[in-house]
């Protein structure tokens, strides 16, 4: 507070307006990520280069596609998906499993290692890398059944 209370004093803020400001950041930092904090300082000082995200460093010249797949619900993934630089599918565990072990649930939810194949498959054949018509000789080979249920209802 005492570093806050000297930078008002040169900049003519109210400490306790400027200490509510630097609350608030805190809270949106501890609400939503660093890059989200990243993304409010630039746009309150669009005259300033733009920080990228951890995810838009690492990915930074890859096309894709990108597959993420996780054991909680496909809004987990979704999360990130502004900073990711290509086509993006996400596999997740929505809905209610009904299974014993997590391989089973992987299963269940298609998101056993099958299903990630089958999903990179699927998205490579929209950006053309792959032969769509390849996809039904995959997902017989990968054991995939294209008559089953929604997981997320079944």
């Amino acid at each position: 507070m005492e570093k806050i209370s000297q930078r008002s004093a040169q900049c003519q803020f109210d400490p306790a307006e400027l200490n509510d400001w630097f609350e608030s950041l805190d809270s949106v930092a501890a609400r939503y990520n660093p890059q989200c904090v990243a993304d409010l300082l630039h746009a309150l000082h669009p005259d300033k280069p733009k920080r990228r995200s951890y995810v838009e460093h690492v990915l930074d010249g890859q096309d894709g596609p990108f597959i993420a797949v996780t054991d909680y619900i496909k809004l987990v993934p979704d999360q990130i998906r502004q900073w990711i630089p290509g086509r993006y599918m996400r596999l997740g565990t929505d809905g209610f499993g009904r299974s014993d072990t997590r391989t089973a649930l992987r299963s269940h939810f298609e998101v056993d290692a099958e299903h990630i194949v089958y999903a990179t498959l699927l998205a490579l054949s929209k950006s053309s890398d792959f032969e769509i018509d390849q996809l039904t000789e995959a997902m017989s080979s990968l054991g995939i059944e294209p008559e089953s249920m929604d997981p997320a209802i079944a």
